[in-house]
């Protein structure tokens, strides 16, 4: 790694050149489904490549990279303070997303494939703990708001890890059980984009605000409720992401309830931020803000997602597969990619361009609400899934297209001037 170029720049370098990728690998996967004679071979196992790029490439080497940027200012040492663990994070991380797409791609959830996802799993380890070596002298009460929802994204990406661990045992084992077969993926899916993913941004986001805005949070103490409601509810809400496979009992009630508690802790932060944004002059609202505006309203739209288990008849929909990606693409697309582009942005000083965030927003959202409807009317409607697959393709391309003119700059920006300064961040609440 050269001395001059700061690691967390370099994965989130990679992290958006892979993005570009999801996004052509997203197109392509679409139009097989609409027209089966472009499906390649083993197109089957393309889905699983495309899930665990999109997870070990964009979204975990972008937000391990934005957290590696923001924690020497966060914890006030000019370093990060374990750099053999960091350049190894750097050296490995996006070879091994490679490899892991093309593993998956080959045999789907084979030998090869889960060795290579334990390797990733492995290196988030080692970002873990160069996290702890940052900010293990700086006592936990004196950690500002950014920094807490930080380590608490941390630690939900360690509990994540358990997930795919629970996962492995049950693929060697062999259990057939439905319940404790979906454990894993579920439990690891729900720690990675409700946990890490989502509550890696939040604190990002507070951290940047007063540089991207002009204004910082003046609610404070709101941020630290959403840590502590965070570290309570995300693990027992997962519980109720196993009821369509036969969880029920005692168990099944807790996750209900957690579950719809969860939009406490989101409410929380939506609110802080949009008091932020309200007091903001309109002229700080540039390109990037747009992109974060965006973002948030995906997060709105997710938070409602937290209510459908008062819909009756939802488990049948909960348990559908085009239901299930319709609600990762809300979270990954909507909300996750929106946001890590608009911070990147505004942290590297790129200029986005600000025509593009409403036909990727629309687009996502039409993508979703069509993938929703395929779930929906498959077992009802069977003659309207084809049509619907065909509108599924078209609303895939506007945020797959979006995501060139956008990405790229990001890309070619971080590649270029590796000494570029930060820009201020400003103070911490």
């Amino acid at each position: 790694m050269n001395a001059k170029e700061r690691p967390g720049r370099l994965l989130l370098r990679w992290a958006a050149l892979w993005l570009l990728a999801l996004a052509t690998i997203g197109i392509y996967m679409r139009l097989g489904t609409v027209f089966p004679w472009l499906a390649a071979a083993n197109f089957q196992y393309l889905v699983h490549a495309h899930s665990h790029t999109a997870y070990f490439g964009w979204a975990g080497m972008g937000m391990m990279g934005l957290i590696l940027e923001l924690l020497p200012a966060l914890t006030g040492r000019s370093t990060l303070a374990a750099p053999r663990a960091v350049a190894l994070l750097v050296w490995l991380t996006p070879w091994t997303v490679g490899v892991a797409l093309l593993a998956f791609w080959w045999q789907g959830y084979g030998p090869a494939s889960i060795a290579t996802a334990t390797v990733n799993q492995l290196i988030w380890y080692v970002f873990a703990y160069a996290f702890y070596a940052q900010v293990r002298a700086l006592p936990v009460r004196r950690w500002p708001p950014a920094l807490l929802l930080l380590g608490t994204a941390v630690f939900y990406l360690l509990v994540a890890t358990a997930g795919t661990w629970f996962l492995t045992i049950m693929k060697v084992t062999g259990v057939s059980d439905p319940i404790l077969a979906n454990a894993g993926v579920v439990l690891f899916l729900h720690a990675y984009a409700d946990g890490w993913l989502e509550l890696g941004v939040a604190g990002a986001a507070v951290a940047l605000l007063p540089g991207l805005l002009g204004v910082g949070i003046d609610r404070p103490q709101w941020l630290r409720w959403q840590v502590g409601l965070a570290l309570v509810l995300i693990v027992p809400a997962f519980l109720r992401l196993l009821i369509p496979y036969g969880l029920n009992g005692p168990l099944a009630q807790v996750g209900h309830v957690a579950g719809l508690l969860l939009v406490v802790p989101e409410g929380l932060f939506l609110a802080a931020t949009l008091r932020a944004w309200r007091a903001a002059s309109a002229l700080r609202r540039g390109p990037a803000a747009a992109w974060l505006a965006a973002a948030w309203l995906g997060l709105a739209a997710k938070l409602t997602t937290e209510l459908v288990p008062l819909v009756p008849g939802w488990q049948l929909l909960a348990a559908s597969r085009q239901g299930l990606i319709a609600y990762l693409h809300l979270k990954l697309l909507a909300f996750f990619t929106a946001a890590l582009l608009g911070l990147v942005a505004h942290l590297f000083a790129v200029r986005l361009p600000r025509a593009w965030v409403a036909v990727y927003q629309v687009g996502t959202a039409a993508l979703v609400m069509t993938l929703i409807s395929v779930a929906i009317w498959t077992p009802q409607a069977p003659w309207l899934v084809r049509p619907l697959l065909v509108g599924a393709l078209v609303f895939n391309l506007l945020p797959a297209v979006a995501l060139v003119p956008v990405a790229w700059p990001v890309a070619r920006g971080l590649w270029r001037s590796a000494a570029r300064s930060r820009p201020q961040m400003g103070a911490m609440p």
